[in-house]
Protein backbone atom coordinates (compact mmCIF):
# COMPACT_ATOMS: atom_id res chain seq x y z
CA UNK A 1 0.00 0.00 0.00
CA UNK A 2 1.23 3.47 -1.32
CA UNK A 3 1.52 6.14 1.60
CA UNK A 4 0.25 9.16 0.16
CA UNK A 5 -2.04 10.93 2.52
CA UNK A 6 -3.78 10.85 5.62
CA UNK A 7 -5.86 8.24 4.99
CA UNK A 8 -3.24 5.80 3.41
CA UNK A 9 -1.38 6.33 6.32
CA UNK A 10 -3.36 5.85 8.61
CA UNK A 11 -4.93 2.30 6.88
CA UNK A 12 -0.80 1.37 6.79
CA UNK A 13 -0.65 2.01 10.90
CA UNK A 14 -3.30 -0.32 11.05
CA UNK A 15 -1.93 -2.79 9.20
CA UNK A 16 0.79 -3.13 10.85
CA UNK A 17 -0.22 -2.70 14.37
CA UNK A 18 -2.87 -4.86 13.44
CA UNK A 19 -5.60 -2.96 15.35
CA UNK A 20 -8.37 -1.28 13.56
CA UNK A 21 -10.86 -0.81 16.66
CA UNK A 22 -12.30 2.49 17.78
CA UNK A 23 -9.89 2.88 20.90
CA UNK A 24 -6.99 2.29 18.89
CA UNK A 25 -8.06 4.00 15.41
CA UNK A 26 -8.94 7.63 17.44
CA UNK A 27 -5.16 7.75 18.49
CA UNK A 28 -3.81 7.78 15.18
CA UNK A 29 -4.16 11.68 14.74
CA UNK A 30 -1.98 11.41 18.28
CA UNK A 31 0.59 9.21 16.83
CA UNK A 32 1.10 11.51 13.72
CA UNK A 33 1.15 14.65 16.41
CA UNK A 34 4.06 13.07 18.36
CA UNK A 35 5.85 12.08 15.26
CA UNK A 36 5.48 15.68 13.53
CA UNK A 37 6.87 17.08 17.06
CA UNK A 38 9.74 14.63 17.54
CA UNK A 39 10.59 16.05 13.48
CA UNK A 40 10.42 20.04 14.02
CA UNK A 41 11.98 20.23 17.27
CA UNK A 42 14.01 17.10 17.90
CA UNK A 43 13.79 14.89 20.98
CA UNK A 44 16.14 14.40 24.20
CA UNK A 45 19.83 15.22 24.04
CA UNK A 46 22.32 13.31 22.60
CA UNK A 47 23.08 10.92 25.76
CA UNK A 48 19.36 9.65 26.28
CA UNK A 49 18.36 6.19 24.63
CA UNK A 50 15.47 8.64 23.00
CA UNK A 51 17.49 10.53 21.91
CA UNK A 52 16.28 11.99 17.93
CA UNK A 53 17.77 15.35 16.07
CA UNK A 54 14.78 17.37 14.47
CA UNK A 55 14.68 16.67 10.69
CA UNK A 56 16.66 18.80 8.44
CA UNK A 57 15.50 18.11 5.07
CA UNK A 58 15.40 20.14 1.68
CA UNK A 59 11.96 20.49 1.83
CA UNK A 60 12.15 22.35 5.35
CA UNK A 61 14.77 24.94 3.89
CA UNK A 62 13.91 28.67 4.18
CA UNK A 63 15.96 31.99 3.27
CA UNK A 64 13.80 35.06 5.10
CA UNK A 65 15.32 38.44 4.90
CA UNK A 66 15.59 40.16 8.98
CA UNK A 67 15.05 43.59 9.88
CA UNK A 68 17.60 44.19 12.22
CA UNK A 69 17.54 47.42 14.88
CA UNK A 70 19.84 48.58 17.40
CA UNK A 71 21.36 44.71 17.30
CA UNK A 72 18.08 42.76 17.59
CA UNK A 73 15.50 40.84 15.34
CA UNK A 74 12.13 38.48 16.11
CA UNK A 75 13.54 34.84 15.33
CA UNK A 76 10.66 33.57 12.54
CA UNK A 77 7.66 31.95 13.89
CA UNK A 78 8.44 29.05 11.66
CA UNK A 79 11.71 27.90 12.51
CA UNK A 80 13.10 24.25 13.81
CA UNK A 81 16.50 24.99 12.70
CA UNK A 82 18.95 27.77 12.08
CA UNK A 83 20.86 27.19 9.49
CA UNK A 84 23.04 30.21 8.48
CA UNK A 85 23.08 33.98 9.43
CA UNK A 86 24.38 36.50 6.80
CA UNK A 87 25.46 40.19 5.86
CA UNK A 88 23.58 40.22 2.49
CA UNK A 89 27.14 40.74 1.05
CA UNK A 90 29.16 38.41 2.72
CA UNK A 91 28.60 34.23 2.37
CA UNK A 92 30.67 33.17 5.30
CA UNK A 93 27.99 34.31 7.91
CA UNK A 94 27.74 35.21 11.42
CA UNK A 95 29.39 32.73 14.24
CA UNK A 96 26.93 31.57 16.62
CA UNK A 97 27.58 32.29 20.33
CA UNK A 98 26.18 31.04 23.38
CA UNK A 99 24.37 33.84 25.22
CA UNK A 100 27.25 33.96 27.95
CA UNK A 101 29.45 33.80 25.29
CA UNK A 102 28.18 36.56 23.42
CA UNK A 103 27.48 39.04 26.61
CA UNK A 104 30.65 38.81 27.26
CA UNK A 105 32.04 39.50 23.56
CA UNK A 106 29.25 42.52 23.21
CA UNK A 107 30.72 44.47 26.31
CA UNK A 108 33.99 44.55 25.13
CA UNK A 109 34.54 47.90 22.62
CA UNK A 110 34.24 47.58 18.87
CA UNK A 111 34.62 49.61 16.29
CA UNK A 112 33.48 46.75 13.37
CA UNK A 113 30.60 48.57 11.43
CA UNK A 114 29.06 44.62 10.21
CA UNK A 115 28.37 41.89 13.21
CA UNK A 116 30.33 38.87 13.49
CA UNK A 117 28.30 37.34 16.81
CA UNK A 118 24.98 36.03 16.95
CA UNK A 119 22.81 34.37 19.94
CA UNK A 120 19.52 33.72 20.34
CA UNK A 121 17.37 34.03 23.74
CA UNK A 122 14.17 33.46 23.36
CA UNK A 123 12.36 34.69 20.22
CA UNK A 124 15.20 37.37 19.76
CA UNK A 125 18.34 37.56 17.78
CA UNK A 126 20.75 39.39 19.10
CA UNK A 127 24.05 40.14 16.88
CA UNK A 128 27.67 42.13 18.04
CA UNK A 129 28.61 44.34 17.25
CA UNK A 130 25.48 46.12 17.29
CA UNK A 131 23.68 46.36 14.11
CA UNK A 132 20.70 47.57 12.05
CA UNK A 133 19.60 47.00 8.92
CA UNK A 134 18.80 43.72 6.81
CA UNK A 135 20.20 40.44 7.71
CA UNK A 136 19.78 37.15 5.67
CA UNK A 137 18.81 34.23 7.62
CA UNK A 138 18.83 30.60 6.27
CA UNK A 139 17.07 28.16 8.39
CA UNK A 140 14.93 25.13 8.53
CA UNK A 141 11.21 25.67 8.96
CA UNK A 142 8.63 23.56 10.73
CA UNK A 143 6.13 22.09 8.62
CA UNK A 144 2.61 21.70 8.68
CA UNK A 145 0.85 18.88 10.27
CA UNK A 146 -1.09 16.34 8.29
CA UNK A 147 -4.46 15.84 9.56
CA UNK A 148 -8.25 14.71 8.06
CA UNK A 149 -8.57 18.41 7.28
CA UNK A 150 -4.97 18.62 5.87
CA UNK A 151 -4.15 15.49 3.99
CA UNK A 152 -0.42 16.01 2.82
CA UNK A 153 2.66 18.15 2.86
CA UNK A 154 5.88 18.17 1.21
CA UNK A 155 7.00 15.76 4.17
CA UNK A 156 4.57 13.08 3.83
CA UNK A 157 4.90 13.14 0.18
CA UNK A 158 8.67 12.83 0.22
CA UNK A 159 9.66 10.47 3.02
CA UNK A 160 6.51 8.33 4.08
CA UNK A 161 8.27 5.49 5.58
CA UNK A 162 9.72 8.09 8.03
CA UNK A 163 6.50 8.72 8.98
CA UNK A 164 5.63 5.65 9.11
CA UNK A 165 8.18 4.09 11.76
CA UNK A 166 7.36 7.33 13.55
CA UNK A 167 4.24 6.34 14.18
CA UNK A 168 4.84 2.89 14.57
CA UNK A 169 6.92 3.85 17.56
CA UNK A 170 4.28 5.85 18.90
CA UNK A 171 1.07 3.01 18.39
CA UNK A 172 3.22 -0.04 19.96
CA UNK A 173 4.42 2.42 22.79
CA UNK A 174 0.14 3.27 23.22
CA UNK A 175 -0.01 -0.78 23.17
CA UNK A 176 2.64 -0.96 25.95
CA UNK A 177 4.81 -3.47 23.59
CA UNK A 178 8.39 -2.64 24.33
CA UNK A 179 9.82 -4.69 22.02
CA UNK A 180 8.28 -4.19 18.82
CA UNK A 181 8.15 -0.22 19.99
CA UNK A 182 12.14 -0.23 20.42
CA UNK A 183 12.56 -1.94 16.89
CA UNK A 184 10.65 0.87 15.07
CA UNK A 185 12.31 3.92 17.21
CA UNK A 186 15.95 2.15 16.17
CA UNK A 187 14.51 2.63 12.38
CA UNK A 188 12.95 6.08 12.63
CA UNK A 189 15.79 7.05 14.14
CA UNK A 190 18.04 5.85 11.40
CA UNK A 191 15.97 7.35 8.36
CA UNK A 192 16.00 11.21 10.17
CA UNK A 193 19.82 10.32 10.25
CA UNK A 194 20.22 9.19 6.75
CA UNK A 195 17.55 11.93 5.61
CA UNK A 196 20.24 14.80 7.36
CA UNK A 197 23.49 13.21 6.60
CA UNK A 198 22.17 13.07 2.62
CA UNK A 199 21.46 16.48 2.54
CA UNK A 200 24.86 17.77 4.10
CA UNK A 201 26.56 15.58 2.11
CA UNK A 202 25.06 17.32 -0.97
CA UNK A 203 26.08 20.57 0.59
CA UNK A 204 29.48 19.56 1.21
CA UNK A 205 30.06 17.35 -1.40
CA UNK A 206 30.76 14.47 0.91
CA UNK A 207 34.17 16.05 1.96
CA UNK A 208 35.20 16.57 5.86
CA UNK A 209 33.66 19.93 7.51
CA UNK A 210 36.58 22.45 8.20
CA UNK A 211 35.20 25.35 10.74
CA UNK A 212 36.70 28.97 10.46
CA UNK A 213 36.83 30.74 13.60
CA UNK A 214 35.45 34.55 12.88
CA UNK A 215 37.88 37.02 13.79
CA UNK A 216 36.35 41.01 14.24
CA UNK A 217 37.81 43.37 12.13
CA UNK A 218 40.05 45.84 14.60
Amino acid sequence: MAITDYDTLAAAIKVWAARSDATFSNQIETFISLTEDRLNNGQGDPGDSLYCPALNAPEMEVSATLNFVNGTADVPSDISTMRLLRVPDDDDGISYMTPKQWAERDAMPESATKPYYYTIEGGTIKVTPSYTGELICLYYKKFAGVRADNPSNAILTAYPNLYLSGCLFEAFSFMQDADLAAGHWARHKSQVSGINGSIASVRFGGGPLRIRQRQPIP
